[in-house]
């Protein structure tokens, strides 16, 4: 795809983030971000490596007439929606904020987009709307009575978006149910925050080894090879370029609404990504057995073959891939590590204040 105009919810978070680098070589992109979950420095990071080709405004998609102002003045043809909350332990304690920015600020965005006339969107999903008795998960497998309230917003805002799409022949609509995303880009120079809330494993074990502290298990008496829950984990690019892969078929579907897994469709245990991180850095990671987490499956995948024969998207890159790069990103970030400041509205922020 190419000279599309793309606004980015979440765009300074860690996925919309990389979405936008990406896709700011061959389109006209903003990004809106209210920097709830992120900071001037993330923007900065992305201006550094697209050559200020990215426009960053700061607002939020539960303002629905800011958003479609800006929608029609950047002249926007396709939305890509990151913007949402997604600490599955937090959802527990934060259900009402959950809601209000998951599923109302959905409803938002997409009133705006009505209203500016923008029907082209991709929504960022998760495989926590599938049912846990199915492994690995298909696209047609039962989803809803999720076991998490995160899950549970993810669940109530796919159904907002098909019920809304269902009534106007003018929507194309892409649901991603995204695994467990992980890995930086390749320069090494943008990742995952390791010193936000973050709660992603690969990012707690690269601050694991950056400070020496001990990396939380949390159960080991799971129903796995080792005890411990088995992921699919996706490396950021290959989510990327099914994203793409997703956006290019939005042109050519018959139909409003479409579904793809974005996963692997392979495992790996907790242990095991401690042990690929331990081989790939040199550096020998604490860790420490603590009691099983609400919310937590056994085990968690992906069949990925629907998007395979729809898109002819596949995943690229391996585990090792994935910490390769992650480790790359550690040793800049901890020279880094960021001071929590945040945008005021659409100034110019420069690298050399994180450099």
């Amino acid at each position: 795809m190419r000279d599309t105009n793309i606004l980015i919810t979440g765009g300074a978070g860690y996925i919309g983030s990389h979405a936008a680098i990406e896709l700011s070589r061959n389109n006209n992109v903003v990004i809106i971000d209210n920097l709830m979950s992120s900071s001037t420095e993330d923007i900065a990071r992305i201006n550094y490596i697209t050559e200020n080709r990215v426009r960053f405004i700061k607002d939020d998609v539960r303002n629905t007439l800011s958003i479609a102002r800006h929608l029609k003045e950047n002249k926007i043809e396709l939305v890509m929606h990151f913007a949402g909350l997604k600490s599955i332990r937090e959802s527990f304690e934060k259900k009402p904020l959950y809601q209000d920015i998951n599923i109302n600020g959905t409803m938002s965005l997409l009133e705006a987009m009505a209203h500016a006339g923008v029907f082209k969107l991709t929504f960022s999903s998760s495989a926590t709307v599938y049912k846990k008795q199915s492994r690995p998960f298909k696209e047609e497998d039962p989803i809803g009575d999720c076991i998490s309230p995160y899950g549970a917003t993810k669940f109530e805002a796919e159904e907002l978006i098909e019920k809304i799409a269902s009534r106007d022949e003018r929507w194309r609509v892409a649901i991603l149910r995204y695994f467990n995303p992980a890995g930086a880009h390749h320069s090494g120079l943008h990742g995952e925050n390791f010193y936000s809330k973050c709660e992603n494993l690969v990012p707690k074990i690269c601050l694991s080894a950056i400070r020496q502290t001990p990396i939380h298990i949390f159960g080991k008496d799971y129903n796995t090879k080792d005890g411990t829950p088995e992921r699919d984990y996706i490396h950021i690019d290959d989510l990327i370029s099914g994203h793409i892969s997703a956006i290019n078929a939005l042109n050519t579907s018959p139909s409003r609404l479409n579904t793809w897994n974005l996963g692997t469709g392979k495992t790996h245990s907790v242990l095991d990504v401690i042990r690929e991180f331990e081989l790939v850095s040199g550096v020998s990671i604490p860790k420490k057995i603590a009691p099983s987490r609400s919310g937590d499956l056994a085990y968690c995948s992906a069949n990925p073959q629907k998007a395979l024969i729809e898109l002819g998207w596949k995943a690229k890159y391996n585990l090792r891939k994935i910490i390769e790069d992650t480790w790359r990103w550690a040793y800049f970030s901890q020279l880094t590590e960021p001071h929590n400041s945040r945008a005021d509205g659409n100034e110019n922020i420069e690298i050399s204040n994180i450099l």
